[in-house]
């Protein structure tokens, strides 16, 4: 902070902080700052607080008072939990500023028919699936036109670790039963070739390289070449749920013809 700041904080407080003398060195990227002292303080927020040393500058800068990375560890302001917490209270934080939450057994759950819906449909939950018109037993079809002029580009293959070969393998294989890809026949020309980009998934970034499965690594092609040969086709905007509401906000009696008009 700054000797401004600092002295906003005086006044703010009966117990005055006492400067002392500081050999912490400070600089920006053009130019350094002249340290006027240091103070110790306890610093909190709503569940932890923690004991922190304040550098204090002379002259003012624009800028709020920054923290240092042990400060906001130490504070768990850069740990999230997967109830949406910080971090466990300890005694430093401000007493009686979170108000406990008190679970009743059995309703931890804020909707117990989610799992009997996802079980009663379970295979439009689990699983890739192809969009498919029910009524006509067909399926869908999109076509991509290219530029008279397209030429085919084989891009230089970028080379894959050796660890995420095997998992890599095993996820094309999957991808080729499931339909998702084809695979090209042995002898046929392949005309077109963009580099493979492959790497862990964030979340299992931790995992040992030797136990890595298919469905823990993400694969994707860079294909900024063949899009530059792509024509555009129109493309339409699907109805969102915010266009249903503006529509129908003042109605009361609802029909399949009004229906078809709002998607319309």
């Amino acid at each position: 902070m700054d000797e401004h700041q600092f002295k906003a904080l005086e006044n703010r407080f009966q117990l005055k902080p006492t400067l002392e003398p500081s050999q912490m060195k400070l600089s920006t990227l053009q130019s350094k700052l002249t340290v006027k002292g240091e103070f110790k303080a306890t610093i909190r927020n709503k569940t932890c607080g923690t004991i922190a040393r304040f550098v204090v500058v002379t002259g003012h800068i624009d800028s709020p008072l920054l923290i240092d990375k042990k400060t906001l560890i130490k504070l768990a302001m850069l740990q999230f939990r997967e109830d949406g917490s910080f971090a466990e209270k300890n005694d430093l934080g401000i007493p009686n500023a979170i108000p406990e939450i008190k679970t009743v057994k059995g309703k931890n759950n804020p909707n117990p028919n989610i799992k009997e819906i996802t079980s009663r449909y379970k295979q439009v939950f689990t699983g890739i699936r192809q969009i498919r018109d029910v009524k006509n037993n067909k399926d869908f079809y999109t076509k991509f036109t290219m530029k008279p002029n397209a030429v085919p580009a084989a891009q230089k293959p970028r080379s894959v670790a050796y660890y995420l070969q095997k998992p890599l393998k095993s996820w094309l294989d999957q991808c080729i039963k499931e339909d998702i890809f084809e695979d090209v026949p042995e002898g046929e020309p392949v005309t077109w070739c963009s580099p493979l980009v492959v790497q862990p998934k964030p979340r299992y970034s931790n995992t040992e390289k030797e136990q890595l499965e298919p469905h823990m690594i993400r694969a994707s092609v860079d294909l900024r070449v063949p899009n530059q040969f792509m024509e555009r086709h129109r493309i339409t905007q699907g109805t969102t749920v915010e266009d249903f509401i503006y529509k129908f906000h003042d109605c009361t009696i609802f029909s399949k013809l009004d229906m078809r008009q709002a998607y319309y």
